[in-house]
């Protein structure tokens, strides 16, 4: 006889396997938009499922249910991705595919269930390479007075949960409370992909990073540019296998 973890993983799978098959750009818009009120649908179930092992104190199985949410999530923001390219908001689609990665990895992270995902990712990464130019990272350095962990509350590093690591349905975090803003750098390899410059200016034109499309100085204002040093050529992907 399974265990309830297996036979919800079975039920996971078989929704996946339903829906799979529409996370093709040239799918039908119709099919993943239905494909995503599936997989919302199989969150919930999850999210219910943790909940219940957190009610029972079931350690194990609350982080399995985490880690079944996180795959569930980064499902369905890859079908938002083809949406979102559909609708012609690339900026809108690149942020939705740095989801997938992150929920992918945060699912991973979680529990064993998902120890099976190096492949997706890679898949994700791919795609990333593939579809757009490389982006100019940011980063930003901070001296940090004071923190806590997302766990217990306490001064962070004072009490033994750690970043990153699975705790009763809850992945760890570092929660900044006071911190001393130092330098914004611009990098290659950031924490967080959605930290990119949106747009350069090119003989005293604003342009889109992505879709090379003028845009509005208000529009401009809301974000740095993309090359501080002023553009001389069309960004390239990454060719790194």
């Amino acid at each position: 006889m399974k265990n309830p973890i297996e036979s919800f993983r079975d039920h996971f799978n078989d929704v996946v396997e339903e829906v799979q098959r529409f996370a093709v750009f040239v799918r039908a818009i119709e099919f993943q938009q239905q494909s995503v009120a599936k997989l919302e649908t199989l969150l919930d179930e999850c999210t219910k499922a943790k909940e219940k092992a957190i009610a029972e104190q079931s350690e194990d199985a609350a982080n399995a249910y985490l880690s079944f949410e996180f795959m569930a999530k980064a499902l369905i923001e890859e079908f938002r991705f083809y949406l979102a390219l559909k609708a012609d908001n690339p900026d809108s689609a690149w942020d939705h595919l740095v989801n997938a990665e992150s929920s992918s990895a945060a699912a991973m992270k979680s529990h064993a269930v998902a120890s099976h995902l190096d492949g997706y990712i890679h898949r994700l990464h791919a795609m990333e390479r593939l579809l757009f130019p490389q982006p100019v990272f940011f980063s930003a350095g901070f001296i940090v007075r004071e923190s806590e962990c997302s766990i217990c509350g306490a001064e962070y590093g004072e009490c033994s949960h750690v970043k990153g690591r699975p705790y009763m349905g809850k992945l760890c975090a570092r929660i900044v409370k006071k911190a001393d803003l130092q330098e914004v750098s611009v990098v290659s390899d950031p924490a967080d992909k959605h930290c990119r410059a949106l747009h350069y200016t090119d003989d005293g034109v604003t342009k889109n990073v992505f879709t090379q499309r003028a845009i509005k100085d208000q529009d401009a204002e809301q974000s740095p540019p993309a090359y501080p040093g002023g553009r001389t050529d069309a960004p390239s992907g990454s060719a790194e296998a």
